[in-house]
């Protein structure tokens, strides 16, 4: 059926992301488009002073982020209108407000796409729609224009939580189900069909066969990596379905599912991980942080990612070890402390309780944040961040290949920046790489 939208008006003006918030899990996040030439701005530029940010998404080549006072901001590519600006498609190297209202809770930044949430609940999405991720159908393949996602048939806002992968998006309901619409090679729609859908379909319950007659439930957080979907539920239990070829779903095998199946909690499967209390979903690999905040991961190792000390994949969870470590033969002592996570392409970082950031895997463009020029590193151990090592509350990062920058908001709702910085997609006002954290004007 043809949906409905309603657009919303601006004057001027693909791969997925990882956040991490202390205290809690809010998964989701993008990528962007590219350019070149000088920052031409007919938006509002950032004021002056202490900015206060609530919430950042990190994407291949632009940013997104939210401040306290609920004012919508971006940064970084604008080639497929990411940015909101129909006028101009240059990059922008510094934070310009892209909406003149103040009531937007969560944007997630897609590879040349943007979606956020509004407090009252409505979706809005505006960039590029290749693949039907907007969930509004095919048609617009691109829009400048905010517009407002009303599938029909439902779901219908509220929403109240979105997490955007390769060319897909999920969407949290406040009832606990989950939604998702766009590309679905790998089953990451979760619906038991490998069938692309330009608008939502419901997640099916575990164990169904399409067409489904009971659909997953109970949901608390969601979070999207390049195929593959995580899903958090209120009774401490981990979901997951869509791609697995490098046991990303943490089953035990490589084998995509199309409708949710419950993470193990041991090489065999004899058990199912349980007490957890925030995930996140990287490229091939997946993270999650227990209640007594020791960190799992399992998925792919090629870089060391994992954490395990080792570069083996893993299809089922293994505890992350802490840092100071030779291994092999085996880790002895294993971190601790971890309140929240961000998988990244091939990397993963971890916000410990004392704000402390510790990153391992792939250190390109020093996106680990360790003050050197690193080539292609492994770090399979994980280690802090040498600059600026603590006082952190959130972190977001993209888990796109290539894109490498992370965004960190510190206890003061200062935002900082350091990683690949391609397109302006850092908000310094340059597109040079950044070695360590910089904060931004």
């Amino acid at each position: 059926m043809s949906p409905r939208v309603q657009k919303f008006g601006l004057v001027a003006g693909r791969w997925l992301g990882a956040i991490l918030l202390a205290g809690g899990l809010a998964g989701l996040l993008g990528l962007a488009g590219c350019g070149s030439g000088p920052l031409v701005d007919s938006q509002r530029p950032m004021p002056p002073g202490p900015l206060a940010w609530a919430q950042v998404s990190a994407g291949f080549n632009h940013t997104l982020a939210v401040k306290n006072d609920g004012t919508l901001w971006g940064w970084g590519g604008d080639g497929l209108f990411q940015l909101a600006d129909s006028g101009n498609t240059l990059p922008r190297f510094r934070p310009i407000q892209i909406s003149p209202v103040a009531n937007w809770k969560q944007a997630a930044a897609g590879s040349q796409s943007s979606m956020a949430l509004k407090t009252d609940g409505t979706l809005w999405a505006w960039g590029d729609n290749p693949s039907g991720e907007f969930g509004f159908g095919a048609s617009p393949s691109s829009t400048a224009v905010m517009t407002q996602v009303l599938p029909v048939p439902p779901p219908a806002p509220p929403f109240r939580a979105i997490a955007k992968g390769s060319g897909f998006t999920v969407i949290l309901m406040p009832n606990g189900t989950v939604w998702a619409t766009g590309s679905n090679g790998n089953g990451q729609l979760g619906n038991g069909t490998v069938v692309s859908s330009d608008f939502p379909v419901q997640v099916c319950a575990p164990g169904q066969i399409a067409p489904c007659g009971l659909f997953l439930t109970g949901i608390s957080a969601i979070a999207a990596g390049e195929t593959h979907v995580l899903a958090l539920r209120s009774d401490g239990s981990l979901w997951a379905w869509g791609g697995n070829t490098s046991g990303q779903l943490g089953y035990g095998n490589t084998i995509a599912s199309s409708v949710p199946i419950q993470v193990c909690a041991d090489p065999i499967c004899t058990g199912f991980l349980t007490s957890v209390v925030a995930m996140s979903a990287g490229g091939l690999h997946s993270l999650a942080v227990r209640t007594d905040g020791t960190l799992w991961t399992w998925g792919d190792n090629t870089s060391g990612q994992l954490g395990d000390g080792t570069t083996t994949l893993r299809t089922t969870p293994v505890q992350v070890c802490a840092g100071g470590q030779v291994v092999p033969p085996a880790c002895t002592v294993f971190l601790t402390g971890v309140v929240a996570v961000a998988a990244g392409n091939d990397y993963s970082l971890a916000l410990r309780q004392d704000g402390a950031v510790m990153g391992f895997g792939n250190d390109l463009n020093s996106v680990l944040g360790d003050d050197v020029v690193p080539v292609e590193p492994i770090r399979p151990i994980a280690q802090p961040l040498h600059a600026r090592p603590a006082g952190w509350t959130a972190i977001s990062t993209s888990t796109a290949p290539g894109g490498y920058s992370v965004m960190g908001i510190q206890a003061d709702r200062s935002l900082w920046a350091w990683g690949n910085g391609a397109s302006g997609k850092l908000g310094d006002g340059s597109a040079a790489n950044l070695l360590h954290p910089m904060q931004l004007p």
